[in-house]
């Protein structure tokens, strides 16, 4: 029974620093990291409800898109290249979507 707990205190510490270290200071940078280009444009796709045609699966982009959603993201920005600033847009929340994937 002891095992069972000091098991239960190990796995839960270990999750607790994987979150710690997946979520830690996720607004940095305040730009467009490399993917978040490819991500953020069909997550706009979606919002806007644009059509397009994109030969992978899904799931992962209507993910952020859903959390763009319901994070106050309206589908503005334009994620052109790499480093633009995302100014005043609501980014964080597609981040955490990802960061906890």
């Amino acid at each position: 029974m002891a095992s069972s707990a000091v098991n239960s205190c190990v796995l839960l510490l270990v999750c607790a620093l994987t979150l710690w270290t997946r979520l830690h200071r996720i607004e940095e940078p305040p730009h467009v990291a490399w993917d978040e280009t490819h991500f953020g444009k069909h997550a706009n796709f979606y919002l806007n409800r644009t059509f397009f045609f994109d030969v992978h699966p899904p799931l992962a982009k209507m993910l952020i898109a859903m959390a763009g959603a319901l994070t106050g993201y309206n589908g503005s920005f334009e994620f052109d290249k790499p480093g633009d600033k995302y100014g005043d847009h609501n980014y964080v929340g597609m981040r955490l979507v990802t960061g906890c994937i």
